[in-house]
């Protein structure tokens, strides 16, 4: 695959995996309980959706990025990774961390580097929107 075409994967791989992303919270916002219905338990659902939310994208990230490690990108590290290491890659690219054991080579380093972007845009919108929850709460304490 073409440095343009990786390009090109990567940001439709962020922007499709960005779209879920919005459908989700608003999910969340569906099941979270509302105003006068146990302000505090709605913070602990969102944190729990979230956490789960997150869990469920960077473990299907990882699963799009093994199956493109042995189909497209073979040659991005010195042997095939198992799961397990794919799914630690993908953690720390999601979590923009940025240190790995594992070190990729090629045009998985661009998938890698949408990947970063990915996961920080979605864990600060994430963070954002458990705010917006946090606060809903302490407004309804106050009155």
């Amino acid at each position: 695959m073409g440095a343009l075409s990786t390009y090109v994967a990567g940001f439709a791989l962020t922007a499709a995996f960005g779209v879920a992303h919005h459908f989700a919270l608003a999910g969340i916002l569906r099941i979270a309980p509302h105003h006068g219905q146990h302000p505090k338990s709605g913070v602990v659902v969102t944190f729990v959706s979230l956490l789960a939310l997150h869990t469920a994208e960077f473990t299907a990230l990882a699963a799009v990025n093994h199956w493109l490690l042995g189909a497209v990108f073979p040659d991005a590290f010195e042997a095939p990774p198992a799961f397990a290491d794919t799914l630690y890659l993908t953690g720390i690219a999601f979590t923009t961390l940025g240190y790995a054991s594992l070190e990729a080579s090629g045009g998985f380093r661009m998938l890698l580097l949408f990947q970063s972007l990915l996961g920080f845009m979605l864990l600060t919108w994430s963070a954002t929107f458990l705010f917006s929850a946090c606060q809903k709460t302490w407004q309804q304490e106050e009155d």
